[in-house]
């Protein structure tokens, strides 16, 4: 009995650490700012539609990369991304994890002001990075792949429990500065 309530209670003691994303963070690959270094640059696109995509990443820079991301949707209809990819400081480092927000035309935040869309790597190799996040049974998908040296395809996934799955495919080409 006394094993059984100790089990119960480590089980209650560690449930703040799943639901803060920690548990997900101690089984995530580990992956350095380097092995993600072919992301430096700027990269241009057409979706399969036509629209115009556009992706920078800056230079890894004491344990952080910043991008940013916009797509001309048509009709005057934008939508921006400012990302960073961090693993701490260099005196307080930390797992990788992939942080965006998403903004309008007229830079209007689309989360709350305190929220960023979090996402940890799940697989990682030399040219290829896998990002997920999971919010109760929404699953939410970025690939980062370097399919050719002057290219770059990043795709997103997102499915949940009576929703039609979503799949966009973001093709790139290293363009100049």
């Amino acid at each position: 009995m006394r094993r059984a309530v100790a089990v119960f209670v480590l089980v209650l003691a560690t449930l703040p650490l799943m639901t803060t994303g920690a548990l997900a963070q101690a089984s995530a690959p580990t992956a350095s700012l380097q092995d993600l270094s072919w992301l430096a640059g700027r990269w241009v696109g057409t979706t399969a539609s036509g629209q115009h995509i556009e992706e920078m990443w800056m230079p890894a820079r004491d344990g952080m990369m910043i991008g940013s991301f916009r797509w001309e949707r048509g009709q005057g209809r934008w939508l921006f991304e400012f990302m960073s990819l961090d693993t701490g400081s260099s005196a307080a480092p930390t797992p990788l994890t992939f942080r965006l927000k998403h903004f309008d035309r007229g830079f209007r935040g689309l989360e709350d002001k305190a929220v960023s869309t979090t996402l940890m790597p799940i697989e990682v190799s030399g040219s290829r990075v896998l990002f997920e996040m999971k919010e109760g049974e929404r699953v939410v998908r970025i690939t980062y792949s370097h399919p050719a040296p002057d290219g770059l395809l990043v795709v997103f996934d997102e499915t949940a429990p009576g929703q039609t799955a979503v799949h966009i495919e973001f093709p790139f080409r290293r363009a100049q500065p």
